[in-house]
């Protein structure tokens, strides 16, 4: 989600604003496909396995901030205490199953996706009306395709680094893992020359710089996605999804021309062929690492008390747990992942254009 911390300047070019991918629209009206090989055990989580992973080992363990009730400068809501450390996982039948709901990290801190306080997502995100929440994902995808789309609702996907933002109504578009390198993740700056081509490969620790900001195609470095539900690496974009139309009204989406897109949420005859179909839409961004000072530095460029510790007290990122905001998402506490939704200064042109890769789909 959008971090204050991030917005160090100005926009890229529009995204296109398209029709839903075939992926969907056919998945919407056929019986849904086969699951891929590798999501076998996916729709099966009802038994002592599932049991199982429910009594998963609590990230709410003093060192996790995310999880233990800490809050940066922009976090929207703190998490309730709840939350669990995630993973690809071995039942009690001794078969190994994934777990789609563990992305885009290998914890869920049940902040805005709490299950107690979350609902909705059918029919998108699950078929039956009332789930249980660890159950609230589904795929989509089209014949013949490897790639699939998981839309998520209230089963704790989505957590961003390093705000703890995000984690409700996520959507994942999964690439083929065959296509990138499974020992490591594999990431390219986006060529500044040819907005849309990519640059040279890269690190996802990339720190080029120009003055004292990142270069805007080390701020954009795009990369591959490590799954821990799925124990894969593969290409990836991810955002969020309702229902209705693109209500954001706020930084960039305005002036883009994304606020108000889309149709009423019950949908239109002329629209969908049938009556009473719902409608919605779905924005998804590249996923991005990079590296982040975040020891001390809050959004004034000062270092004073710019979080929250869990009883409220404004505490500074150098008395976080770890001494920074990064290290509990991605295990390097100078480096940051995330679904790039951020209006940074890509072409000069003011509020007015999406990042790089970013996609808005209409249902």
């Amino acid at each position: 989600m959008a971090s204050s911390r991030r917005l160090i300047g100005l926009l890229g070019l529009m995204a296109a604003v398209a029709a839903v991918p075939k992926a969907v629209v056919q998945q919407q009206q056929q019986q849904q496909q086969p699951q891929h090989q590798q999501l076998r055990g996916a729709r099966d989580r009802n038994g002592s396995s599932a049991r199982a992973r429910r009594l998963g080992t609590s990230c709410n363990d003093g060192e996790n901030w995310c999880c233990s009730g800490w809050m940066a400068e922009s976090t929207d809501v703190e998490a309730d205490g709840t939350g669990e450390y995630c993973s690809k996982w071995q039942g009690d039948d001794g078969q190994w199953y994934i777990d789609l709901a563990c992305t885009p990290f290998n914890f869920q801190p049940h902040a805005k996706g709490n299950p107690e306080n979350c609902h909705g997502g059918w029919p998108l995100a699950f078929k039956e009306a009332n789930p249980d929440p660890f159950n609230q994902n589904k795929v989509w995808r089209a014949p013949n395709e490897v790639g699939y789309w998981v839309f998520h609702a209230c089963d704790g996907a989505g957590v961003q680094g390093s705000d703890c933002n995000g984690d409700i109504f996520y959507a994942e578009y999964i690439g083929d893992p065959s296509s990138v390198s499974q020992d490591a993740v594999q990431c390219h700056n986006t060529d500044e020359s040819d907005y849309f081509d990519t640059g040279s490969a890269s690190e996802p620790t990339c720190s080029d710089s120009d003055g004292a900001a990142l270069t805007w195609g080390c701020q954009h470095n795009v990369c591959s996605h490590h799954h821990s539900g799925l124990m894969q690496r593969h290409p990836y974009q991810c955002g969020w999804w309702n229902y209705g139309k693109f209500a954001a009204d706020n930084s960039w989406y305005p002036g883009a021309q994304w606020t108000g897109k889309g149709y009423d949420v019950d949908g239109h005859s002329d629209l969908v062929g049938a009556p009473g179909w719902k409608t919605g839409f779905v924005a998804v961004y590249d996923w991005v690492c990079h590296a982040a000072d975040t020891f001390g530095v809050c959004e004034n460029g000062q270092v004073e008390a710019c979080g929250k510790d869990a009883s409220g007290a404004a505490k500074t990122y150098l008395e976080f747990p770890q001494g920074n905001i990064n290290e509990a998402f991605t295990g390097d506490k100078e480096m940051r992942c995330f679904c790039d939704n951020e209006p940074s200064w890509y072409t000069g042109e003011g509020l007015t254009t999406a990042p790089p890769g970013a996609r808005l789909f209409l249902l």
